[in-house]
């Protein structure tokens, strides 16, 4: 138990209590008391006494105290009594609370508690209090403390001491050393302490150590020493020396953008070691999911999905794609949330995998993602579940600025095939992406429209060449008769990829026309580009006899017998 200021102030002197207590009312005696001292200056001015006896400050808190509303000073009394609570949190918030009042009876209180207390939890909660304002008027008996039986009390003081960082901490720390009954260990808490407070001005009366102390105070020096300038100089104190008197004369604004300096440093390394130790555990776990026994058994994949590395999350959203389970949908739609866009990405991707129409309103959400690459993911799997109502929600994606997100969402209206979003896609056939071209020419193709015949011409003359090329093959898919001369013309195209799709293209058009071009492209230095040209004349070959033997005596002196003889049966079965 320890005695509570404000109740002690309220108790009259032992020797006034028997008369005045049966006479008068304790707090107008007070009052009268306080009135009586208060005038005690002026009487002894009037007399001119040799000495005057000095107004303690014990009497203008008494003063104070009865200036205080009853409420206030209710409250102080109620706080007090909870510093000797047995919850932890009940006195640190009472010590908080006693300490912002401000009113001196308070903060006498807490200075007597943390110099006459005998329960070790309240003078913990008392300093913790004024450590944390960072208020020094407690400075001297928590000094004292670091010398207390107590190891928890002495930690909690020297903490606190640390987050005190003004002169008068210092001084009183410093007094500590200079003092020759102060234990050993005394002087060491305090020389930790004023390592921790990383001040430069605690390096002064630390320096004297390394040559004065004995080994435990010399090694606490040198300790704090190196903690407060991230310097290893050892024990030797002419270094020391030197380096103080390098920098006592720099300003604490210029100490400090030093200290940050090599703290930036030091922080940059041991992050990058604390990635390289992460990664190193995200292999390691992704390796033995990985060699999981049962590969059909999604529950270490969900597991893994929940896993504070996302690259281990990545993983076991892409191995989820490969489970065909239905039970791991809702998993991955709420994977499309994850704090990491790669684990978003990976989950849309899968739920595409799956099929599994139950994500299209994640997915459609997902198309509005931040990130780029989840948008594109999004987009890709929306075209693999073929639900014609997100055509509207990929058109708009058509605009996206990114040029991997436009292409995903014109391959993914081409695998729905809604051909409301045929304009859409001969617009992208002009967008300033190649890519974009390229994927807008291709879905023109699987949605079959004859409006985008005349477009794909034009792409037929596309600079890029696999825009040519992709327009050359949906030109074949659509089966427009109005292509076939671009087509032969196409046949011509410095790429052989373009020549090898136009060929094809001809080949399902059928057309005869293309028979002496086509010929001629049997003697191209492309191997694929002959083979498709080949194919091609056996599909065009027609039902006329002279065009039969033709394509049979050009495929035969181009050394394609088999071919030769299938047009050669054809004219027979015509012709016999």
């Amino acid at each position: 138990m320890f005695p509570s200021f404000a109740a002690n102030l309220t108790k009259p002197p032992s020797r006034f209590h028997g008369a005045v207590q049966m006479t008068i009312p304790r707090r107008a005696f007070w009052a009268a008391l306080c009135l009586a001292l208060a005038l005690v200056p002026a009487a002894c001015e009037s007399v001119k006494p040799k000495k005057l006896l000095p107004f303690e400050p014990r009497h203008l808190m008494l003063w104070k105290y009865y200036e205080a509303s009853p409420e206030l000073k209710a409250k102080v009394e109620d706080w007090t009594r909870k510093l000797e609570s047995d919850n932890p949190e009940v006195r640190a918030s009472a010590a908080t609370s006693l300490l912002s009042t401000e009113h001196p009876v308070a903060i006498e209180t807490l200075i007597q508690v943390l110099q006459q207390s005998e329960i070790p939890g309240a003078k913990i909660a008392v300093a913790k209090a004024f450590g944390f304002a960072e208020d020094d008027r407690a400075v001297a008996p928590m000094v004292a403390l670091l010398d207390d039986p107590d190891p928890e009390v002495q930690k909690a003081a020297s903490e606190s001491l640390a987050r005190i960082r003004t002169r008068k901490t210092l001084t009183r720390l410093a007094e500590v050393l200079q003092r020759p009954d102060a234990p050993l260990s005394f002087k060491v808490a305090a020389v930790q302490t004023l390592g921790a407070m990383r001040d430069q001005r605690a390096a002064e009366p630390l320096i004297p150590l390394l040559t004065t102390a004995n080994g435990p105070l010399r090694e606490a020096a040198k300790l704090a020493l190196e903690k407060i300038s991230n310097q290893s100089l050892g024990d030797d104190a002419r270094k020391w020396q030197d380096w103080w008197e390098a920098r006592k004369a720099k300003t604490r604004e210029q100490w400090l953008e030093e200290t940050v300096e090599k703290h930036e440093k030091t922080i940059a390394r041991l992050e990058k070691e604390n990635e390289a130790l992460k990664t190193e555990l995200a292999v390691q776990t992704v390796k033995a999911l990985d060699g999981r026994a049962d590969k059909r058994d999604p529950a270490p994949l969900l597991e893994g999905l929940k896993h504070a590395y996302p690259e281990v999350r990545v993983y076991a959203a892409k191995e989820l794609g490969k489970t065909k389970s239905p039970a791991v949908v809702s998993a991955l739609v709420e994977a499309l949330l994850d704090k990491d866009a790669r684990v978003r990405a990976a989950a849309a991707a899968s739920l595409g995998e799956l099929g599994d129409r139950g994500a299209t309103s994640g997915l459609s959400a997902a198309l509005r993602d931040e990130d780029a690459s989840v948008r594109e993911a999004a987009a890709r799997s929306l075209g693999k579940l073929k639900d014609w109502g997100t055509a509207d929600a990929l058109v708009l994606l058509l605009g996206d600025g990114s040029e991997d997100v436009c292409a995903a969402a014109a391959e993914a209206l081409g695998d729905i095939g809604d051909q409301r979003a045929v304009p859409s896609l001969i617009k992208a056939l002009t967008h300033s992406s190649p890519k974009v071209r390229e994927a807008a020419a291709g879905s023109l193709g699987k949605v079959r429209d004859p409006r985008a015949a005349r477009p794909l011409i034009q792409a037929l003359s596309d600079p890029n060449e696999r825009v040519r090329w992709y327009a050359a093959d949906s030109l074949g898919a659509l089966g427009q008769a109005e292509a076939e001369d671009p087509l032969i013309a196409a046949l011509a195209d410095e790429n052989p990829r373009v020549r090898e799709s136009a060929a094809i293209a001809l080949g399902k058009l059928g057309g005869v026309r293309a028979v002496p071009a086509l010929t001629k492209l049997l003697k191209d230095a492309d191997k694929r580009v002959a083979e498709q040209a080949a194919e091609a004349l056996v599909r065009v070959a027609g039902e006329k006899f002279e065009t039969l033997d033709a394509v049979a005596t050009a495929l035969y002196n181009s050394g394609d017998f088999k071919r030769a003889v299938l047009v050669l049966d054809k004219q027979l079965e015509k012709y016999s």
